[in-house]
């Protein structure tokens, strides 16, 4: 069996994207579920950049050996820069992948 959600959230007040899937899958005996989540803020950006930041990694993994049950987590965050019709714009993001394997 195998469940897919699937959210595409868009404001142009906020100038924010939010794109969102989640999956359940049940094989060889485990429920599998997976959220891939991507979020982008725009704004106007004046003047010169100067200092680009690298961006974080946040990386995470569990086991409990009692319920075998994993989770994985990565989150990335960061800031781009696109030049659109002469105008400077900063793209601030973040993208985030959580998988947890459960037994039935």
């Amino acid at each position: 069996m195998k469940e897919i959600a699937f959210k595409n959230l868009t404001s142009a007040e906020r100038k924010r994207k939010i794109v969102s899937l989640r999956e359940v899958t049940e094989r060889d005996g485990c429920a599998i579920s997976s959220q891939k989540t991507l979020v982008y803020i725009v704004s106007h950006q004046s003047g010169k950049v100067r200092n680009i930041q690298k961006p974080e990694y946040h990386i995470g993994k569990t086991y409990d050996s009692i319920t075998k049950e994993e989770r994985f987590s990565l989150r990335v965050k960061g800031t781009s820069y696109v030049v659109q019709d002469s105008n400077l714009l900063k793209v601030d993001f973040c993208h985030s992948l959580k998988i947890d394997i459960k037994p039935l």
